[in-house]
């Protein structure tokens, strides 16, 4: 992990601690630089909302193969339903 991927992972991860130290009803939100490659480990470290823009319609116009397309879209599928099962408890 590059070091400014460790930085942007321990903010998430460190703001995920505040919002569960002091009990407070907040989501963390990360929009811009999420992924298809970090979408999961951005998770993983806290966030519950991402706004990948580029990363989604970018993908369409620079990939050749729709089977591409495709094992893009599992994986943010995979990181949003994630985020649904932190938000219920399960």
């Amino acid at each position: 992990m590059t070091g400014a991927k460790l930085a942007w992972c321990s903010a998430i991860g460190a703001l995920a601690l505040i919002v569960v130290d002091a009990k407070l009803d907040a989501d963390i939100e990360v929009d811009g630089g999420v992924t298809a490659a970090n979408a999961g480990l951005v998770v993983e470290h806290g966030a519950n909302f991402l706004v990948a823009r580029s990363a989604v319609f970018s993908a369409r116009e620079t990939l050749p193969l729709d089977a591409e397309v495709d094992a893009r879209a599992k994986v943010y599928r995979a990181a949003i339903g994630e985020i649904r099962r932190r938000a219920v408890g399960s």
